[in-house]
């Protein structure tokens, strides 16, 4: 997401307005005072469902990136439920 200070006024009011249906939270701030946001995703897909779909999106190609890479394992549950783990190490056999 753009800097605070680099937003045009529609885009500040698209994000108050997410923030105030609970579709973004304030999850911290950076060294450079800018707020960090988080999607509550339930939320997001509700009321904002291009937004939804190109957040996952964005996710989906920096996951696939990162196993490319070999910095991510997937390992499946029981019920088939992906579980992911980042490396700091490229894998060998990769």
């Amino acid at each position: 997401m753009k800097r605070m200070t680099d937003r045009t006024p529609e885009e500040e009011a698209f994000v108050a307005m997410l923030l105030d249906w609970g579709a973004l939270y304030v999850g911290g701030v950076d060294d450079d005072g800018n707020e960090l946001y988080f999607m509550n995703a339930g939320v997001m897909k509700d009321v904002c469902r291009p937004f939804y779909d190109m957040w996952m999106a964005d996710i989906d190609k920096g996951l696939l990136e990162l196993y490319e890479l070999g910095l991510l394992d997937v390992t499946y549950d029981e019920n088939l439920t992906p579980r992911f783990s980042v490396r700091t190490e490229p894998r060998e056999d990769f």
